[in-house]
């Protein structure tokens, strides 16, 4: 953001908003032992949606022999009594769990992947370069489809693998995302690695806006970090989810 020539911000200052959604059937669920058949998971999300919830990522499209604590989504997806405007998201990490989510009937996708190699090869078998170009390639098919779609960018904050991830190193990956913008760019804390100056360098609302004409910019990790840091940015949403 310029100053002008008081000094002041030539941009106008927005209200600030934080927008909350719940990846616990996803993301809580897919990390236990215990598997849950579909129509306790969609009971989970009704119940999330009779809360007030205004965002829920209901499942994951991902290989169930990989992820069986996933299986069954799409029965998850038709079990849901949906409560509009309320949105149900979900998970995708490549083209086949794509195609599988528009068939469900998902009302916004979210897709996935780390920025950096180390993760993006354990975790998707592929690496920073080839995430983001699959990000462009599932961003052109939500625009034809219709549908919002939010890019997260996995260990945004650090890499159980790599250490640290400075924020310029994230801010590289999301000028790659932006050739072919999505509605939402989401850096994630994946293992619980920021603490609030990271997150407000990573999360730099005002350098988004302006150069790289993001739409929304959210970070996804502890809500008591994000909420205050996000809130204290008056230049657009910041969201705080559980962690990616």
């Amino acid at each position: 953001m310029k100053p002008n020539a008081n000094g002041r911000s030539c941009c106008p200052v927005l209200r600030p908003t934080l927008v909350l959604c719940d990846v616990g059937p996803r993301d809580g669920l897919q990390n236990e032992s215990l598997t849950l058949a579909p129509p306790v998971r969609a009971e989970l999300c009704d119940r999330l949606l009779a809360a007030g919830l205004p965002r829920v990522e209901a499942v994951s499209f991902v290989n169930p022999r990989l992820v069986p604590q996933m299986a069954g989504a799409e029965e998850v997806m038709a079990a849901i009594h949906k409560r509009p405007p309320a949105v149900l998201a979900g998970l995708v990490l490549n083209e086949r769990g794509l195609e599988r989510a528009l068939a469900a009937g998902v009302d916004e996708v979210h897709y996935a992947f780390g920025v950096t190699d180390t993760f993006s090869s354990r975790n998707q078998n592929t690496t920073v370069e080839g995430g983001v170009e699959t990000s462009h390639q599932i961003v052109r098919r939500c625009r034809q489809a219709g549908l919002p779609v939010t890019v997260t960018l996995s260990v945004a904050f650090g890499c159980p693998f790599e250490g640290r991830v400075e924020p310029a190193q994230v801010l590289r990956v999301i000028e790659q995302v932006q050739e072919e913008p999505p509605d939402e760019i989401a850096p994630a804390d994946t293992i619980y690695a920021s603490d609030a100056l990271h997150a407000a360098l990573a999360g730099d609302a005002s350098y988004a806006w302006e150069a790289l004409g993001t739409r929304e910019l959210r970070s996804i990790g502890r809500v008591e970090v994000f909420s205050l840091v996000g809130l204290a940015d008056p230049n657009g949403d910041f969201g705080a989810e559980g962690p990616r």
